[in-house]
């Protein structure tokens, strides 16, 4: 069994920071320590990297029963620790519900209005009141509040401005025997940007060019690889010249390889539906099944892997020449579970 730490809260509030403090505690004391992230993408996950942190991604489809969540979750872990964004969303939600446990991130400056600031956030969001109700299953079970940016120690479970996590003990966590084992290969790849960290477990000898796009173009170019990955950064306008690229190509930026492509920025106003029936559908329907409105922003999550679709103009998956484009953060399981990733 291994203790999996749960880490919920909306953006800003220092989960990020807490989860990467909470694995530098424990590796201090000799333990092999996960970090997951659920919904994010590729947001932090390049953190998780500069901090040699091994890090993981949990899909949507994970969150349908424990059985399901204990499937993504990698063996021979003493500690895992998972990160939930937007924890009061029926996405969010859909994670919380798996656990009896769960710790909730809270930053200095809303310490002392934390549910009228939440609950007013909310309403700000949503059109149906009824997101409220998703506030109240958050707190059905034992939560711990961790205090982040704190001046020092303040004698409760906090992280402080030099990163440093106090009070771990007090934490709470649940026990689950993770299940997921990825296989290993012996081919070599080359990556650049962020991707999915599971290409590491699959690749041990993978090389990383981190953000250096014109560098990993030439060592490709110059080098002998089974399989190159461009990954995704914050600068949309980057663009590369795979003409010359003979080998298999996985692409997490579409637009630094197609001029037919561009990011869809546009997320519309308050959100129209009712949270709890969606998060009911992510519960009881098959994955892929319609989550909401095509037009929305939560409609960008109904494809066959609800997976968030980052680009307009562009299916989930499209194969052209040697190059599979990834329009979202398709973690490479899905993609060997197509048959579209040889090992």
């Amino acid at each position: 069994m291994s203790k999996v730490y749960v880490l919920g809260s909306i953006p800003g509030q220092g989960k990020t920071t807490t989860a990467i403090a909470l694995a530098k505690y424990f590796r201090n004391q000799g333990m092999k320590v996960a970090n997951l992230q659920a919904i994010k993408g590729r947001h932090d996950a390049g953190l998780y990297m500069k901090n040699d942190c091994y890090h993981y991604s949990i899909p949507l489809e994970a969150a349908k029963s424990r059985e399901s969540l204990a499937q993504w979750l990698p063996k021979d872990f003493d500690i895992h620790i998972i990160e939930v964004g937007f924890p009061y969303s029926p996405l969010g939600a859909a994670y919380i519900d798996r656990f009896d446990r769960v710790n909730e991130i809270i930053s200095a400056e809303h310490m002392d209005d934390w549910p009228e600031f939440i609950k007013g956030n909310m309403l700000k969001w949503y059109t149906c009141s009824k997101i409220l109700k998703l506030w109240d299953l958050f707190h059905s079970r034992t939560v711990q509040p961790v205090i982040t940016k704190t001046e020092g120690d303040i004698g409760n479970p906090c992280v402080d401005t030099n990163q440093v996590i106090h009070h771990v003990d007090s934490l709470v966590y649940d026990e689950i025997e993770p299940l997921m084992v990825l296989p290993r290969s012996e081919k070599k790849a080359i990556a650049v940007g962020t991707f999915p960290a599971e290409f590491w477990d699959i690749y041990p000898d993978l090389k990383w060019h981190q953000y250096n796009y014109s560098a990993f173009t030439e060592a490709v170019k110059g080098g002998s690889y089974d399989l190159a990955i461009v990954g995704g950064c914050a600068d949309q306008s980057v663009k590369l010249d795979v003409g010359g690229f003979d080998l298999p190509v996985i692409c997490y930026q579409p637009s630094a390889l197609s001029d037919r492509v561009e990011m869809d920025t546009h997320f519309g106003g308050r959100i129209s539906l009712n949270p709890v029936q969606m998060l009911e559908t992510i519960k009881a329907q098959p994955v892929g099944t319609s989550l909401a409105p095509a037009n929305g922003s939560y409609g960008r999550f109904s494809n066959r892997f609800w997976v968030f679709q980052r680009y307009s103009g562009a299916d989930i998956l499209e194969k052209e020449g040697n190059v599979l484009f990834c329009n979202g953060w398709v973690l490479p399981q899905y993609l060997m579970r197509e048959g579209l990733l040889e090992v």
